[in-house]
């Protein structure tokens, strides 16, 4: 548990969603979907509706998901996720209203077989005030009700909020925005307070400034057993940024950005056997962007380069001895410097070129003379495209990159693990009407890639890697007439690894793969708004291992899927679509046992 949390400590707790308000999993439109990979099954649920109601606005939004594992020879397994929430706002007078808000949260797991179970609930009544100039202020407070690792806890919850409305005055715009929030039960503290300011003049046309600072204060307490022991997590942040845009020329623009984070983290255990053992986390960031783009007649581009340092400080407090916890996430220093350029060219109406270079360089450093993972690293990302249109309907795409990563250790203690990465890949897209009633999409692909290491020589057995890998893919659509049409895909796809000596540049092949899909459908238009699709899938895959630098390999494994597919799209408007996607196939390896391998897909999606 410790361990989790040095190596993770700015990442909030799970259980910590529903307790603080957090409504992230609640959706934004009405959908419905299913999934059912072999053994597990997924129901979602998202409902949202509001309108008027006596003489108010009313809101409700909820989200529901059920997952249902099979186990053989035991019961199924269930894990279900409701969260409701409800609001309704009553106007009193032209700037005054009353504000209801209901929210419950149920979290059952039978499927991890550990206490994950939370249920959370509160209501909460208030006002919303916008009597004041430009401003819109908001205070809501109620009880709420909370069970988790067995632990039941009441209390009442406040939140206050002031807003702003975007003002613009002699071309200044301002914003300011400050919430704060509380949960107080029996024995833990729930609480967050954030201001955010913004101001920015805009000078004359594409030429701007803007200047915004944010800070947030959280503390967020959670039990870490059933008998009852919490552990208190204390966050603060600040940023600081100013955004320049400026116009150089008719043609050029430029922009220059900088941010300053400030970050830190304490995690308290004052109770118990965990007495005095607390951690804690600073971080300081800033990150300085300069960015220059021009547009031309038929070729436009951008060139940026980037600066960005960071520094985490680490700190563990304890009365045990024997803990050395802060080597887990030791103190550390990166800087980053980052180069990009874009730059994209219409030769004519139909052909058109692009080339992107990124460029970064990693220095991370750490002060503990115990560590060794100090490095220097680079990474290079070269990448050009090619399109040609021949007609209306025929057009090829070529695309052509590679992909550079070195890395160094600075200490001899790691240098033997210093290593290149190295990945080539070629592709391309054609797609073409080869008649009025056919379509079709064709793709290559070839990828290489070399992982070697600095250091390999005779004595030391080759680490060095490879992984070639080539790809073909391809779909159809024949339309016999207006209600019926034919779909055919396939995908090939030939893997193979094996170890490399870079310096002669000869691959001793290991093992290899050889995977196909084929896909034939029959798709018939029911009705304007409904088509259903039935055909056949049939899928393989052969394993083989090498030895040698020669021969065709001996296969390991063989396996070959058959069966039925299905899909339907039903369509009833713009806004509301349904569609229902099942496979089932028949499995058989190169023994000769089968088994067989089922999907279904439903999505839908309505909104009003």
């Amino acid at each position: 548990m410790y361990i989790i949390l040095l190596r993770l400590p700015l990442s909030p707790s799970a259980q910590s969603l529903s307790s603080a308000g957090n409504f992230v999993n609640l959706p934004d439109s009405n959908t419905i979907s299913y999934s059912l990979t072999n053994n597990t099954s997924v129901w979602r649920v998202g409902i949202i509706h509001q309108g008027n109601f006596a003489g108010g606005l009313f809101s409700y939004r909820e989200n529901f998901e059920t997952t249902r594992l099979e186990l053989i020879n035991s019961d199924a397994r269930w894990k279900d996720d409701q969260k409701m929430q409800l609001n309704f706002e009553l106007p009193v007078t032209n700037s005054l209203s009353i504000s209801t808000e209901a929210y419950s949260n149920i979290f059952k797991d039978r499927h991890s077989g550990l206490f994950n179970d939370v249920t959370a609930n509160y209501v909460l009544i208030g006002i919303k005030d916008k009597s004041l100039p430009f401003t819109k202020v908001g205070l809501v407070a109620g009880p709420i009700w909370d069970s988790r690792r067995e632990q039941n806890d009441a209390g009442y919850r406040f939140n206050s909020s002031l807003v702003s409305r975007r003002q613009k005055k002699d071309s200044w715009n301002s914003f300011i925005s400050v919430n704060l929030y509380k949960e107080d039960f029996d024995v833990r503290k729930n609480e967050s307070r954030r201001t955010k300011v913004k101001f920015s003049r805009e000078f004359y046309e594409s030429t701007s400034d803007s200047f915004y600072t944010d800070f947030k204060k959280r503390r967020y307490d959670y039990y870490i057993s059933e008998s009852g022991e919490i552990e208190s997590r204390i966050e603060e942040f600040k940023r600081f940024g100013n955004n320049l845009r400026y116009k150089l020329s008719e043609n050029f623009n430029l922009r220059w950005s900088t941010n300053f984070i400030f970050k830190e983290t304490r995690i308290e255990s004052p109770q118990g056997d965990l007495e005095k053992f607390n951690r804690k986390r600073k971080d300081e960031l800033s990150d300085n962007r300069l960015d220059i783009s021009f547009t031309k007649k038929n070729i436009n581009g951008r060139f940026s380069v980037g600066f960005k340092n960071s520094l985490q400080k680490y700190l563990v407090s304890s009365n045990r001895s024997g803990l050395n916890l802060p080597l887990l996430s030791p103190n550390n220093e990166a800087g980053t410097l980052r180069l990009s350029s874009f730059i994209n060219y219409r030769m004519t109406n139909k052909d058109s070129i692009s080339f992107r270079v990124v460029s970064n360089r990693l220095r991370y450093d750490t002060p503990d003379s115990n560590n060794f993972d100090d490095r220097d690293e680079l990474r290079l990302l070269i990448e050009s495209r090619y399109e040609h249109r021949f007609e209306s309907d025929f057009s090829l795409g070529i695309r052509i990159s590679a992909n550079l990563n070195h890395i160094v250790y600075l200490f001899g203690e790691r240098s033997a693990d210093n290593h290149w990465n190295r990945v080539f890949s070629l592709s391309s897209e054609i797609k073409s009407r080869l008649t009025p009633s056919i379509k079709t999409v064709q793709s290559f692909g070839v990828l290489a890639n070399y992982y070697d290491y600095d250091f390999d020589d005779r004595i030391t057995p080759i680490r060095s890697l490879v992984l070639r890998n080539f790809r073909y893919s391809q779909s159809t659509i024949i339309e016999m007439n207006r209600t019926v049409s034919i779909l055919l895909s396939s995908v090939i796809e030939l893997e193979e690894d094996g170890k490399l000596n870079w310096d002669k540049f000869i691959e001793q092949r290991t093992a290899g793969r050889v995977i196909t899909n084929a896909e034939g459908r029959i798709q018939y238009r029911v009705r304007r708004k409904l088509s259903v699709s039935v055909g056949l899938s049939r899928s393989s895959r052969t394993d083989k291992r090498f030895l040698g630098t020669s021969g065709s390999g001996n296969t390991v494994e063989k396996l070959v899927g058959i069966g039925p597919v299905f899909h339907a799209i039903y369509r009833s408007s713009r806004d509301q679509t349904f569609i229902l996607k099942g496979k089932i196939q028949r499995v058989e390896n190169r023994t000769g046992k089968i088994y067989y391998t089922k999907s279904v897909q439903l999505v839908g999606s309505l909104l009003f």
